[in-house]
């Protein structure tokens, strides 16, 4: 918690999101008082997922920074890969629930600035559980898309990867606020199935599969559940398997490839 990037990305990049959709987009039009809560839901979610989906890849890159001794102490000590995923990815999802606290204060003190109202989760502990999983979940691509270039495609390139899950996050995050996108897209990606909970534990109601169209028809949230559960089973097997076959390297390697 003490990385500036974690703050810049984490917290003042999705602040700065949330700014714009309380104070800027709502100066166009005005939104009832019944329809308060389910709006702050929709821009809740949709900065929990930008804020955990770009705050994953600076918490992943610890693994490149210390790729050469842990290498080492894969083959030389009691140090599992298994042992090491477990217990990166659990000090990553307690963080990922501090950035989300973080998150809802900020929602909540926007809203109330802006429409006098006080408006939180409805399902609070279903959100903290939802930025722990998606947490796991993003560690572990933005480890798999490090290891990928660590391993096998070489570390010219590697600074790219910051970019790979944040426009994950943001492209699918975005497009179901505006689009409807086809069903096995929706449920066949974990950014929008995420996101749909996220809604669904601030207002306790089954969302639009269009956020911002309530005459869209309601996603199916069993699907979404499901969704994220095969998701996330397969990115932590993929990510211990990647952890495993990690290649010892030294900073200096990618300054002079």
């Amino acid at each position: 918690m003490k990385s500036k990037p974690i703050w810049l990305w984490g917290v003042s990049f999705v602040a700065f999101w949330l700014f714009m959709g309380v104070f800027v987009f709502t100066s166009d039009f005005n939104i009832p008082k019944s329809m308060i809560h389910s709006y702050a839901g929709i821009w809740f979610s949709l900065d929990s997922v930008i804020s955990v989906s770009s705050v994953g890849v600076t918490m992943a890159f610890s693994i490149y920074y210390s790729s050469n001794s842990m290498a080492y102490l894969f083959r030389n000590s009691k140090l599992t890969p298994m042992r090491y995923y477990l217990d990166s990815v659990l000090s990553s999802g307690i963080a990922f629930v501090v950035l989300g606290l973080i998150l809802t204060g900020l929602t909540g003190l926007f809203f109330f600035i802006k429409f006098h109202t006080l408006v939180l989760p409805n399902l609070l502990i279903y959100s903290v559980a939802l930025f722990f999983i998606s947490g796991i979940i993003f560690y572990s691509l933005s480890s798999i898309l490090v290891l990928l270039f660590n391993n096998w495609l070489g570390l010219k390139n590697i600074n790219f990867v910051s970019f790979i899950s944040l426009f994950i996050g943001m492209g699918f995050g975005y497009t179901i606020l505006y689009s409807q996108i086809p069903v096995a897209l929706l449920y066949g990606n974990f950014v929008d199935p995420l996101e749909y909970l996220y809604i669904y534990s601030y207002d306790a109601q089954i969302p639009n599969e269009v956020l911002i169209n309530p005459y869209s028809k309601f996603i199916n949230l069993d699907y979404a559940v499901i969704s994220v559960i095969i998701w996330i089973t397969i990115l932590i097997i993929a990510s211990i398997i990647s952890i495993k076959n990690i290649r010892g390297c030294y900073i200096e390697e990618a300054r002079m490839t």
